[in-house]
């Protein structure tokens, strides 16, 4: 799982550095594992989803379901290409939801309502590792 910050800010570099952990993982493993992808821009999802095994999407404000809607829309339109063996997850907060229209198809999500968690624990069977800075912004 790579998430954030936020990965999308940096789309090449997290394009190669996938490349690099399926390769590792391959290598290492002999499978390719599965590499997630956890993210709040969904404009930039079109262009990279090829480099997941599934996207865990998260909108953090209005202004984010307008980017959702049309990268839901190209997703649909490419579902045969792009969506085989794909998992997408939709996490959607109450005051987000709302603002989706209800006659949008998000049948190729698995959509989950949320509640906001001040301080929210991390899992005790998850093992996550920091990273302190891996890509400056130039």
């Amino acid at each position: 799982m790579i998430t954030g910050g936020e990965p999308l800010l940096f789309p090449e570099k997290l394009a190669n550095l996938a490349e690099s952990i399926k390769t590792v993982q391959k290598l290492a493993y002999g499978n390719k594992g599965k590499l997630f992808l956890y993210t709040a821009l969904a404009d930039m999802l079109p262009n990279y989803i090829r480099y997941f095994d599934g996207v865990v999407y998260t909108p953090h404000s209005v202004n984010d379901v307008h980017s959702l809607l049309e990268a839901n829309n190209f997703l649909l339109d490419y579902k045969d290409e792009l969506m085989e063996s794909k998992s997408l997850r939709l996490n959607l907060f109450p005051d987000i939801k709302k603002h989706i229209p209800d006659n949008t198809d998000l049948s190729l999500w698995k959509v989950k309502d949320m509640q906001w968690i001040k301080d929210c624990p991390v899992p005790a069977d998850e093992e996550f590792k920091r990273v302190a800075e891996l890509w400056e912004v130039e």
